[in-house]
């Protein structure tokens, strides 16, 4: 799985926008990357207001600011999905107009998660193309010919799917 993301990432041409990325190897390859010219760091931390200091060509940027800094400015986003699964709608809801090209994300293997984000934006006209290995999957999001209608009603959708995820969950354990 991390070489097929290697891959992913030496094709890269443009902006990045990294989301709760830990890895050190994945990080060490964004750098070596020339083609990326701007590389954007959003980290659990960043979620929750907090502060983190990384090197190179990073830059921090905080979640509520995304929508009017970049309105389909950046190119690419590189998603590590097990670090946000608390704030995945946040983070999709906030990033689904600001991405031109592509979205990546990658995990360990959950098939739940893996099927909501694919269906998140699927229905706004993306295609996704998955793939999944022992350890983990990428899931690729084309948002080059997104179209977004119903916002609200889907938002409230997701709302009403995650309250009744929870009183399962409680009710399961």
């Amino acid at each position: 799985m991390i070489q097929d993301i290697k891959k992913l990432l030496k094709d890269l041409k443009g902006t990045l926008l990294m989301v709760s990325i830990e890895n050190q190897y994945i990080l060490d390859i964004v750098n070596k990357n020339k083609e990326l010219y701007e590389v954007y760091y959003l980290d659990r931390s960043k979620l929750f207001n907090g502060f983190k200091k990384k090197k190179d060509k990073t830059k921090n940027v905080k979640l509520r600011k995304l929508k009017k800094k970049f309105k389909n400015k950046l190119d690419y986003m590189l998603c590590d999905v097990n670090g946000i699964n608390i704030d995945l709608n946040r983070v999709i809801y906030n990033t689904y107009n600001i991405i031109g090209k592509k979205i990546i994300f990658y995990g360990i293997y959950d098939e739940y998660d893996v099927d909501r984000v694919a269906s998140m934006y699927k229905r706004y006209g993306c295609t996704c193309k998955k793939e999944i290995y022992k350890d983990g999957f990428i899931l690729e999001v084309n948002t080059s010919k997104i179209k977004v209608t119903k916002l609200f009603i889907n938002k409230i959708g997701d709302l009403f799917k995650n309250i009744v995820e929870v009183i399962g969950n409680l009710l399961v354990s």
